[in-house]
C-alpha cells in the first residue's frame, strides 16, 4: 500500500472528526502536545505521524484502521477507472489486479 495514499486518507478522515474545524491544528497539537509547526508539517507529509500518534489519534477521534484502508481502495480504484478508455479496458485491468 502506498504510505502518501495512506497519509493522505487518514488525515481526509482525521480532519473530517475533529471537534474544531476551524482551529483543528490547535486542537491537534494540544492532543498530540506538539508545536503547531509540527502539526503543519505532518498535514503538508514533510514529516509523518508515528504509530503512537496514529493510534492514539484513531482513538480519539474513532478512526477504524480498516476505514482508511477502505479509503484508500476506493482512491485506487476511482484512480484506474480515470485511466481507462473504456469499460472494456476497467474490467480487464481490474482482472488484473484481482488475479
Amino acid at each position: 500500500m502506498d504510505y502518501k495514499l495512506f497519509a493522505e486518507s487518514f488525515q481526509k478522515i482525521l480532519l473530517s472528526r475533529v471537534f474544531d474545524r476551524k482551529r483543528w491544528v490547535q486542537e491537534l497539537a494540544n492532543a498530540l502536545n506538539l508545536g503547531i509547526d509540527a502539526v503543519y508539517k505532518k498535514s503538508r507529509f514533510e514529516s509523518s505521524y508515528s504509530l503512537d500518534e496514529f493510534l492514539f489519534l484513531s482513538k480519539k477521534y474513532k478512526i477504524d484502521f480498516d476505514e482508511v484502508v477502505n479509503l484508500v481502495n476506493k482512491n485506487n480504484l476511482n484512480a484506474l477507472m480515470d485511466s481507462c478508455d473504456s469499460i472494456e479496458v476497467f474490467t480487464e485491468s481490474l482482472q488484473k489486479i484481482l488475479s
